[in-house]
């Protein structure tokens, strides 16, 4: 299946004068073939246009003056997840890259490995992310990062 969205997200902060404008054209494609019926990719490609403004009072003048920032994105995604590998054993790999340019030029990846049991109780995940962000403006504020999470889930 393939799908188009496009969403358009405000957020205003009044009492500062703040407001951010955050539009994304997204792209996604899902297959699940019916020879193994249980299997799922996914791919999306997003593009994020982010406008901020911020009004600064003028003192001296009596006036405002207007900062504008502004930044985009091409936001990558791809996933593989298979239910029911033996009895409630499923397991995901995903992972995603970000490119931003402008005023904030930034790469970003991460890629996650999954692995969880279905059962009626409670399901145990446990998840290895792997993550790092270049900033080419700030080199001093690039990271990166090994995440292991174990984590318990009930569905209702």
């Amino acid at each position: 299946s393939l799908k188009g969205t496009f969403s358009w997200r405000r957020r205003r902060n009044p009492d500062q004068e703040f407001r951010v404008d955050t539009k994304d054209y997204t792209l996604t494609a899902t297959y699940q073939p019916n020879f193994i019926p249980r299997l799922s990719v996914d791919a999306s490609v997003t593009y994020e246009d982010v406008h901020e403004k911020k009004d600064f009072y003028n003192v001296t003048p009596g006036s405002f003056d207007t900062f504008y920032l502004g930044s985009n994105a091409l936001i990558y995604f791809a996933g593989v997840t298979y239910e029911g590998i033996y009895r409630g054993l499923g397991a995901g790999v995903y992972g995603s890259y970000a490119r931003t340019w402008s005023e904030n030029s930034e790469h970003y990846a991460d890629g996650v490995l999954s692995l969880w049991y279905k059962n009626k109780w409670v399901t145990p995940f446990l998840t290895l992310e792997r993550t790092y962000l270049v900033d080419k403006v700030n080199r001093n504020d690039s990271f990166d990062a090994n995440l292991l999470t174990i984590s318990l889930r009930k569905e209702f």
